[in-house]
C-alpha cells in the first residue's frame, strides 16, 4: 500500500544508488551518470568516473598542480548539475590547479581519511579542502573503515563492521529500483524507514550524531573525530600540504563546540586555514533568495559560486601571494552558467 505525495521534499530519489564496500562503505557507482528528481524541479545530472569520484578523470601525467575536496553530500554537490558545484567552480578559476572533488554523500572524516589514503595521496596534492558537517562525527562511526595506530604512528584500513545499520545500506546497494520506488512515492515507506533508523541509532548512541539538551553533538563523538583530525593533519603537514577547513552554515561552531575549538587554535598555529563559508552565505541571504532547492541541500548553485570566489581568492591572495581579479572571477562564473544554459560547448570537460 502506497500513499502518493506532491510535496517535492518527499519525492526525491537518486538512480543510479550506491555501491556499500567493505573497505570504505557507501560511495558511488562507477561510470555512471546519477539522476536526482524530484516532482515539479527540473532533474540533477551527477557524472561518475571510473574511480567512482564526480567530475572528470584527474590525471597525474600532467604539470598542473592538485587541489583536493574531502567532504559529504555538500561538497559532491547534491542538488546541483556538475558545472554548479564549488569544486567545478575553483577548477575553472584556478587555471594553474586540478581540482579532485572525492566528497560521497554519508561521509565522514574515516571515509575521508580512507579515499585520501587509497587515492588522492598519489597525487601529492598541494591543497587538500577538509568540509565538515555537524553528522560528520556520527558518520565517521558508523561506516569506520580507518583507525590510528598509536603504536606504530599510522592509520590502518579496517573492515567495516557488520552492523544493523549497514545491513540496511548493503541491500539498498543490491536491489536499488525498488527503494528508489517507495523513496519517491511512499510517505508510509518513508515514515518506517525514519522510525527504524531512529531506533538503530538509540539502539547505537555513541554511533549517532546526538545531541544532548544543549545542542551540542556528544562530546566522546566529537573527542574521537578530533583525534583522528589532528593525527591527519599532522600527516599532511609533514607532506607539506596546505590544509583548508570549511564547515556547513557555522555547524562547527554551532553543534561542535569541542571540535571547533580545536579547529580554531589550529588555525592560530598556522596548522588549518579555517574558513567560516557562513560569512560569503549567510542563512537570511539563503531564506531570502531560495539560494539552494527546498528538496535538496543548504548549497545550490548560487552559493556554491560564492564557496568557490571566496576560496580562490584565498588561494591566490594568501597562499600563492598574487593579486585576483575578482570581478573578472565573477563574470568567468556566470559565463559557465550561461555556456551550460544555452548548450556552449567551449568550457565542458
Amino acid at each position: 500500500m502506497l500513499y502518493f505525495t506532491g510535496n517535492p521534499s518527499q519525492t526525491s530519489k537518486i538512480s543510479h544508488r550506491y555501491d556499500f564496500l567493505d573497505d570504505i562503505g557507501i560511495i558511488p557507482k562507477k561510470n555512471v551518470t546519477m539522476k536526482h528528481s524530484a516532482r515539479g524541479f527540473p532533474s540533477n545530472f551527477y557524472s561518475i568516473n571510473k574511480d567512482r569520484y564526480r567530475g572528470k578523470l584527474i590525471s597525474n601525467e600532467n604539470n598542473l598542480k592538485k587541489i583536493i575536496v574531502l567532504g559529504d553530500s555538500h561538497s559532491f554537490g547534491i542538488g546541483v548539475n556538475d558545472h554548479e558545484t564549488y569544486p567545478y567552480k575553483l577548477d575553472y578559476l584556478l587555471e594553474d590547479f586540478e581540482v579532485m572533488n572525492l566528497s560521497s554523500p554519508g561521509w565522514g572524516l574515516t571515509h575521508q581519511i580512507n579515499r585520501y589514503l587509497t587515492l588522492a595521496e598519489s597525487f601529492d596534492a598541494e591543497i587538500i579542502i577538509i568540509q565538515f558537517c555537524s553528522n560528520d562525527p556520527g558518520d565517521s562511526e558508523r561506516e569506520k573503515s580507518v583507525i590510528w595506530d598509536n603504536v606504530n604512528s599510522k592509520f590502518l584500513k579496517v573492515k567495516i563492521n557488520n552492523s544493523d545499520y549497514n545491513s540496511i545500506k548493503k541491500l539498498i546497494a543490491k536491489v536499488p529500483f525498488l527503494f528508489d520506488f517507495l523513496e519517491a512515492n511512499s510517505l508510509i515507506y518513508k515514515k518506517l524507514k525514519h522510525i527504524y533508523a531512529i531506533y538503530l541509532l538509540d539502539k547505537n548512541k555513541k554511533i549517532a550524531a546526538n545531541f544532548t539538551g544543549s545542542n551540542e553533538i556528544d562530546l566522546e563523538l566529537q573527542k574521537k573525530y578530533i583525534l583522528l583530525l589532528d593525527n591527519f593533519i599532522k600527516k599532511l603537514n609533514r607532506e607539506d600540504k596546505k590544509v583548508i577547513f570549511i564547515d556547513v552554515a557555522s555547524q562547527l561552531k554551532s553543534f561542535n563546540n569541542e571540535i571547533y575549538n580545536y579547529v580554531i587554535h589550529q588555525d592560530k598555529n598556522d596548522k588549518v586555514k579555517y574558513l567560516n563559508v557562513a560569512e560569503w552565505i549567510p542563512e537570511k541571504l539563503h531564506k531570502e533568495n531560495n539560494l539552494g532547492p527546498i528538496y535538496s541541500h543548504y548549497w545550490g548553485n548560487y552559493s556554491n559560486k560564492w564557496i568557490a570566489l571566496n576560496i580562490s581568492r584565498f588561494i591566490v591572495e594568501d597562499h600563492l601571494n598574487k593579486k585576483i581579479n575578482w570581478f573578472e572571477n565573477i563574470k568567468k562564473l556566470d559565463l559557465i552558467d550561461n555556456c551550460f544554459k544555452y548548450n556552449c560547448k567551449k568550457i565542458i570537460y
